[in-house]
């Protein structure tokens, strides 16, 4: 049998991820928004762990800060299309640091080093309540409005009834399409081919010209930005605690 191009696959996901809302229930569509955001986190992390060979356990508390980030912008009346990019920004300047024990510590040690960053992480977030509210986290966040597809109100689209939590669920797959794009692109770059003698043989690639200390970094780096989460899928009267203070519990 002839063997069925990568194309038709991909068009055939994609057509699958774009009806699963479709006639199910606000429940469902958030079920699929928070699988989504976290199949972005992991992909980051697949990059840090899979591809560059870093062992890092600090995916989680990125995913509370980028959610936190874009929540308190949002809450001061910045547009969700400033918020992301300054969320992604922050978390990879964040990740940055966080890549420098890597360059010190490997292997278990490592994965002790971003599990404190962790705990660390958490009893900020959980504590500092006049920032982020504790452990109810924060509330009422407007969703996103971009004049053509406002997020936050019902309408009907070709015949077919969206609620504000299905609308969430594309603004979700938007980004996840985009940020897959970004990954595949990175991957099949000298960057990701680079990452991968990193994580087979550290010094033969230092023996070939690459800068270990360099690539280290930016997959620390890159994989925390990814964990920025595309924002919280529940719908804005009820208090956010379930999502971004799951987040940080976790």
């Amino acid at each position: 049998m002839p063997k069925i191009p990568r194309w038709i696959w991909l068009l055939a996901g994609l057509a699958i991820l774009i009806a699963a809302p479709i006639g199910r229930g606000n429940y469902f569509s958030l079920i699929l928004s928070t699988w989504l955001i976290y199949t972005i986190a992991a992909m980051g992390l697949n990059l840090t762990l899979g591809y560059a060979g870093q062992i890092s356990l600090a995916q989680p508390p990125f995913i509370g800060i980028g959610a936190y980030v874009s929540a308190l912008m949002t809450l001061a009346g910045w547009h969700w299309l400033v918020t992301v990019p300054c969320a992604v920004a922050l978390t990879f300047v964040i990740g940055l640091a966080v890549g420098f024990p890597a360059l010190r510590v490997k292997g278990h040690f490592l994965a002790f080093v971003t599990l404190a960053f962790s705990a660390i992480a958490v009893l900020v977030l959980r504590n500092e309540e006049w920032l982020t509210g504790g452990v109810y986290g924060l509330s009422n966040m407007p969703r996103p409005d971009f004049g053509f597809f406002d997020a936050s109100k019902r309408s009907v689209v070709m015949g077919i009834s969206m609620t504000p939590t299905t609308k969430m669920y594309y603004v979700c797959l938007a980004v996840f399409l985009v940020f897959s794009a970004l990954m595949y692109g990175v991957i099949r770059s000298p960057w990701g081919r680079a990452f991968k003698g990193l994580r087979e043989n550290p010094i033969r690639a230092e023996s070939l010209g690459v800068d270990t200390r360099r690539l280290t970094l930016l997959a620390f780096a890159i994989g925390s930005a990814g964990a920025r989460r595309s924002g919280p899928p529940v719908s804005p009267r009820r208090a956010s605690r379930p999502s971004l203070g799951r987040a940080i519990r976790r």
